[in-house]
């Protein structure tokens, strides 16, 4: 089942929440050995990203002796965005060992204009 996460950050600046992955028993998972992908799209059938981070770009990081991801939204990623609040459908997946994708977290990303601008 994913759970609903709301985001929120400035225009242009970047920002970071951490992210983990629990087993049956509540425990953290050991993320060393899964690829971990954070994407946003203004719509969810949109083919186009407004970013997709991966581990390869530094948009994802392991952190916490690789029991939590550090999933960023980088300054670039939202400095084009022209309307007052833009609001990005996201999601974390994981990707195991054994290649199979889970997507425990999805909702949105609500973009605020920088007010000095």
């Amino acid at each position: 089942m994913q759970k609903r996460i709301e985001l929120s950050c400035i225009r242009g600046d970047g920002a970071s929440w951490r992210v983990w992955l629990t087993d049956s028993a509540g425990a953290k998972v050991d993320l060393t050995n899964f690829e971990i992908a954070f994407s946003g799209k203004l719509d969810i059938d949109d083919v186009d990203y407004v970013f997709q981070h991966d581990r390869v770009d530094g948009g994802v990081e392991l952190i916490a002796g690789n029991l939590e991801a550090r999933i960023k939204v980088l300054k670039e990623d939202t400095e084009n965005l022209t309307d007052e609040y833009t609001v990005l459908q996201i999601d974390v997946e994981f990707i195991d060992p054994g290649f199979d994708p889970l997507t425990p977290l999805g909702g949105t990303l609500t973009v605020a204009a920088d007010v000095t601008r």
